[in-house]
């Protein structure tokens, strides 16, 4: 039973590590061409998803043996909870960006 406990964990990490990789990829370049701070926002918060990803990998590795301290899942629950207001702030910006160019007709 551990050893699908791992592989489904092993699964969990490469998805959101080359998910968060693409959508930083997709930020930064959608950034170089606008210039729109929203999107600079956003890559901020995909590098901290990144972050989580690693460290939790990085966590199973160092800690296999033995329990991960409490310490460490407060830490990355904190870092989540900044990572989703920072999306979801840099979302709602980028939205209000689409509909203002929309009422005025800038459709570029």
């Amino acid at each position: 039973m551990t050893h699908n406990v791992s592989l489904v964990a092993n699964y969990m990490a490469l998805v959101g590590l080359v998910t968060n990789l693409v959508l930083l990829a997709l930020q930064f370049g959608a950034y170089l061409k606008t210039k729109h701070s929203s999107l600079a926002v956003m890559s901020v918060a995909t590098m901290i998803a990144l972050l989580n990803v690693l460290a939790f990998g990085g966590a199973r590795a160092f800690w296999a043996s033995s329990h991960i301290p409490l310490a460490f899942y407060v830490a990355m629950a904190s870092l989540l909870s900044i990572q989703s207001v920072m999306a979801l702030l840099g979302l709602r910006w980028l939205f209000r960006a689409f509909e203002q160019a929309l009422a005025t007709g800038d459709r570029a």
